[in-house]
């Protein structure tokens, strides 16, 4: 057979496809109550002949937001739908046999049932939804929704709270069906009471845009928290009061109050305490931002960096936080959403390093210092949001004020006496702006983003011990940011789609920084301002259907630049277009085994920042030289290849995600490492590649029978890159394997225990001329928790963190923390709880890492031993 042959009996064969599709009848819609509007899921829709046969020609069940989809093959005669779900009447009707949307309602109605008992399954799916049974997992012990969330397999909480579904974030998180606190869900998986709960779902591959369903897919998942009943009639909340000693007098005190109905919610805290300072952590926005000010950070509030364990065990610690949020239906398919935060952490950090630097000789410079700094934090936001979300049209307008206020008081311990302050203050306005609209498979979409930023005036001071100052840096920066766009997506037919999007982002800037550093002696002064234009077209083409989906992005954009450094005159000019690709797949093997696929080269460029030539004082021992005026560019491409598996009857999840990138530069960053350890760093016109293969496995089982929940996730990072170090190029390559079993078991019913483990090994490899060297670390510890419940009414607790790991003359050193206590609760409303803290009395914490070609140990002093009690009352 010719090719010519071949060529066109596969064109016959893929048009034979074409015609067949074509000649299928797909009829959608979607199933309410004909009295409140609302949805009605797991309804089954019948397709059934008319004649006397009454043959069924297929049939669906409604999904989560009461939808339907039944595909027939081409019938000449009319046909019948029949609607049918216990507690409402059956409803049947004619239609033609011919595509079409038709929705429908339905009309409550009584029914009786015979006494039966029910055993609901730990878990089930339909569909894409999969639903936890809260009953299945709860113990005694759990006292909030968190509590609850670390048990289910497939879902992981990470420490700053956090929700990952199958090792990715979660993009929405609901409380009956409602998005009331965005990205600051913390606030409500850490104080709802785990006892309101009657389930958890999982909504995989949600789209949170009802009228893009089926057009513009997505990779990750929402949690949705079903209350029970009683959750639905009556305010919950509590208020707790503490006492304790540290030495010294300890306090806590908690307040906390939510209640939930059909027309909206509203959730309320209030707490404050001088003993841990995690009260500010509720309000973090796990979803992000984005967008801050160019100014923002360029001096960093603290000269080091802070394990997450320390910020709570560190020996002072003070903080206070309060939130007001309430949603409220407008409509059928609109809600309005405020909400207001405030948070205050004020902490005493105590801390020895030894630092090592790579000098690309046959011998390093080590630097050490000792410090002590007082800090604290001043965070208020605001955000009013408006959503409409409809099947045909969704507005959405999101309002956002945000004003920070830190300082930093730091007296450093060197061969001479050092005093380093720092203030900042911040503040912005933000708002997003979105319309679509879809007339059949057309949709129209509309989006404005405007930000307001500014910087006041970061200031950074530096005294000897003679009170003399030696360095002042100021910083001052304002930006306007705009981002406008609109797109249409063409629906060609049922499968498939064009997207074509078209998008205005401008960025206006300035930036002034003013530095007198008399120990060199240098002054030097940066005064930025300017703009950037970014037009960007991006056609996309989208392929749905039953197994497989496709999305391929192909964005042209065009970067027109104009900076002026009002110092010297000097004007930075950029024109200049890139074009990136963007392929993303997914195949559904089965209904709980999907591979996915993805590929793409992206162009990033620099900006304001690549052209701060003058150099910024970023700490006591921090130089930055300034950058080479020239623009920064990025050219990344990566390829990522995983499997998503999950079988809901044996409670088995596993994943798995390899991606490999290669990014090339136009720059290289380096840095000179005096003797004394103070380091200035540069940049400098050179191109250089970078490259990265990255791996992660998770996998969990859940033995509903012993009440048993195992899981295992492992992942893998390889980096390799170049950097300049005292005026040489240095090669490095870091690999970093991390394991970290884990344990949820109730084997009996006196007993709870949750153990994680983690094992990690991290390897590096430098190289400069004829210097090569290679080092090892490897850390492994546990985490444990067991609660003993040996009386009614009682239990008691106990919560452990080991550490086993080197330390700098390569030793090996411990941390072992153990907190414990005992709850006692007299009456369902009335818990009385003493709680003690670092019973080991472990003074320090130490943390090893490498960062590129140094490695870093640091020590922070911990709080020692304490106790407190308190008492809460729930309602």
């Amino acid at each position: 057979m010719t090719i010519r042959q071949k060529l066109f009996y596969i064109l016959l064969a893929n048009l034979l496809t074409a015609v067949a599709a074509l000649s299928q009848t797909v009829i959608t819609g979607r199933l309410t109550d004909a009295g409140t509007g609302h949805a009605i899921p797991d309804a089954i829709v019948k397709a059934i002949k008319t004649d006397t046969t009454r043959t069924v020609l297929a049939y669906t069940i409604t999904d989560t937001e009461g939808r339907y989809r039944l595909s027939l093959a081409e019938q000449q005669q009319p046909i019948e739908l029949e609607f049918a779900i216990l507690g409402y009447r059956t409803v049947s009707r004619r239609v033609a046999a011919q595509s079409a949307t038709i929705d429908q309602t339905l009309a409550p109605s009584a029914f009786q049932l015979k006494e039966v008992t029910v055993k609901a399954p730990p878990i089930r799916s339909h569909g894409d939804t999969l639903t936890y049974n809260v009953a299945s997992f709860i113990a005694p012990s759990d006292r909030t929704v968190e509590d609850i969330l670390r048990k289910l397999p497939g879902i992981t909480v990470k420490p700053g709270g956090g929700i990952e579904y199958q090792g990715k974030a979660i993009n929405k998180f609901y409380i009956e069906g409602l998005d009331m606190l965005g990205g600051r869900y913390t606030l409500a998986t850490r104080n709802i009471g785990a006892d309101q709960i009657a389930s958890v779902q999982v909504y995989e591959n949600h789209q949170p845009v009802r009228l893009l369903k089926n057009i513009d897919f997505s990779e990750n998942a929402a949690l949705n928290i079903k209350l029970k009943n009683k959750g639905m009639t009556r305010p919950a909340g509590n208020v707790l009061g503490g006492i304790g000693y540290r030495p010294g007098m300890l306090y806590r005190a908690e307040w906390f109050g939510f209640i939930a109905h059909t027309k909206g919610q509203m959730l309320g805290t209030l707490k404050g305490d001088n003993c841990s300072a995690e009260a500010g952590h509720e309000l973090t926005d796990h979803f992000g931002r984005g967008g801050d000010n160019k100014a923002n950070g360029l001096i960093p509030a603290l000269p080091f960096t802070v394990p997450g364990d320390v910020g709570t065990r560190t020996r002072r610690s003070s903080g206070a936080s309060a939130s007001l949020n309430a949603i409220r239906r407008t409509g059928s398919y609109s809600t309005l959403t405020f909400n207001l935060g405030y948070a205050e952490a004020r902490r005493r950090y105590e801390r020895e390093s030894v630092s090592t630097y790579f000098a690309a000789t046959d011998s390093a410079i080590i630097a050490r210092e000792s410090l002590r700094t007082d800090d604290a934090d001043h965070n208020l936001t605001a955000s009013l949001v408006y959503e409409k979300n409809a099947e045909q049209e969704f507005v959405s307008n999101t309002a956002d004020f945000r004003f920070g206020f830190g300082e930093a008081d730091t007296r450093l311990h060197l061969p001479a006496e050092l005093r380093q302050r720092f203030t900042q203050r911040q503040a912005a306005l933000d708002n997003r702006l979105s319309l679509m609209w879809r007339r059949g498979t057309n949709v129209y979409r509309l989006e404005s983003h405007i930000r307001g930023s500014v910087v006041p005036g970061n200031r950074l001071t530096v005294d000897g011990s003679d009170r003399a100052r030696l360095v002042t840096q100021r910083v001052l920066g304002q930006s306007l940011y705009t981002n406008h766009s609109t797109s249409f997506v063409k629906g060609l037919n049922t499968y498939h789609n064009l997207w074509f999007d078209v998008t205005m982002e401008t960025e206006h800037d300035r930036i002034d920084t003013d530095l007198d550093n008399r120990t060199t002696p240098l002054q030097a002064r940066n005064l930025n301002s300017g703009y950037r234009l970014q037009p960007v077209v991006t056609p996309s083409y989208v392929f749905d259907r039953d197994r497989v989906r496709v999305k391929l992005d192909i964005p042209v954009r065009y970067v027109h630049i104009r900076y002026r450094d009002r110092q010297s005159a000097e004007k930075f000019r950029y024109d200049r277009p890139y074009v990136g690709a963007r392929i993303n797949t997914r195949y559904t093997v089965s209904p709980g085994f999907s591979v996915t696929a993805s590929a793409g080269i992206t162009h990033a460029t620099g900006d304001m920042l690549s052209f701060l030539v003058h150099p910024v004082q970023h700490s006591y021992n921090k130089l930055f030289g300034g950058e080479s005026g020239r623009l920064a560019y990025r050219r990344m491409s990566s390829l990522t290849i995983g499997y998503l598996f999950r079988n809901t009857m044996e409670g088995f999840f596993s994943t798995l995600n390899v991606a490999v990138g290669r990014t090339h530069r136009n720059v290289l960053k380096g840095e000179t490492v005096a003797p004394d350890g103070s380091i200035t760093s540069h940049t400098a016109g050179t191109t250089n590649d970078a490259g990265m293969v990255t791996g992660t496995f998770y996998i969990a089982k859940n033995f509903h029978d012993q009440n048993t929940t195992i899981a295992l996730t492992s992942s893998y990072t390889q980096t390799s890159g170049e950097r300049s170090r005292q005026g040489l190029r240095v090669q490095h390559v870091n690999r970093i394997m991390s394991l970290n079993p884990s344990v949820n078991v109730r084997a009996v019913e006196w007993m709870v225990i949750r153990i994680r483990g983690m094992f990690d090994r991290f390897t590096q490899t430098v190289r400069a001329g004829t210097v090569d060297t290679r080092s090892i670390i490897q850390s492994w510890g546990v985490d444990g928790d067991v609660t003993l419940l040996p009386f009614r009414n009682v239990e008691l607790f106990g919560q452990t963190n080991y550490r086993n790991h080197p330390s700098e003359d390569n030793r090996r050193t411990q941390r072992w923390l153990i907190d414990a206590g005992i709850r006692y609760q007299p009456s369902p409303v009335i818990e009385l709880e003493l709680k003690l803290h670092n019973l080991t009395d472990t003074e320090t914490y130490t943390d090893i890492h490498y960062r590129d070609t140094d490695m870093f140990v640091t020590t922070f002093g911990l709080r020692p031993a304490s106790g407190i009690v308190s008492l809460k009352y729930s309602f």
